[in-house]
């Protein structure tokens, strides 16, 4: 009724398109799930705790993200937290670069795949967080979820700033899907011959494209 409603009042003039759009986007936000606003877990960046500071830094300088999740195990489904880059750049100025990453870790919000992007909302204003972990039903990850995610969500716009390589990264995870999807059919072709590990294609992307 309210959808209805705001749809009447934008064509009698009482509301310009935009904001009917809003107050759409507002009404069903309630529906909406954590698997369906993250970011996929091929295009998020993650770094080993195990790693040093002045080593994270030097093959990466130009990481664009303020937040990077951490994990052990030489596994992204053992995500152990997160680690700020305003952070790490004070540990380098201090000294403190042989240190390892986990030094500087943060914990980070942990939530199922079917959880309610409202009540997540209400999690990080709570405890003042900015990013959780989605996990799938056997504990790995499936993504990643912002504060950026739920606000782009609710206002029906992508948030673009200046370092973003790509607007929707659920989009370029998609891209990525299809184009391994694409290369292992050529791999199987008749004319392939045999297929070995080192013949498959990378399901990563290189740090200048994705993360949260």
């Amino acid at each position: 009724d309210f959808l209805a409603m705001a749809e009447l009042g934008e064509q009698e003039g009482v509301f310009d398109a935009e904001e009917s759009q809003m107050i759409g986007h507002l009404i069903r936000f309630q529906g909406v799930q954590a698997r369906d606003v993250m970011t996929p877990r091929t295009v998020v960046s993650a770094a080993p705790e195990e790693q040093t500071i002045e080593s994270y830094y030097s093959n990466d300088k130009r990481q664009h993200f303020s937040r990077l999740p951490t994990y052990h195990a030489g596994s992204k489904d053992h995500i152990t937290g997160y680690v700020l880059k305003s952070d790490v750049l004070v540990a380098l100025i201090e000294g403190r670069g042989e240190e390892e990453l986990g030094a500087l870790r943060r914990d980070i919000i942990a939530v199922n795949e079917r959880h309610p992007i409202t009540d997540l909302f209400s999690t990080f204003m709570a405890r003042k967080e900015h990013i959780a972990v989605v996990l799938d039903d056997f504990g790995g990850m499936a993504g990643i979820v912002t504060m950026e995610d739920i606000i782009e969500t609710l206002l029906g716009l992508e948030i673009v700033d200046e370092t973003d390589a790509t607007s929707d990264m659920r989009i370029l995870a998609q891209r990525h899907r299809e184009r391994r999807a694409k290369s292992l059919q050529e791999l199987a072709a008749p004319s392939a011959g045999p297929m070995s590990n080192a013949d498959l294609p990378d399901t990563e992307i290189g740090k200048d494209e994705g993360n949260i």
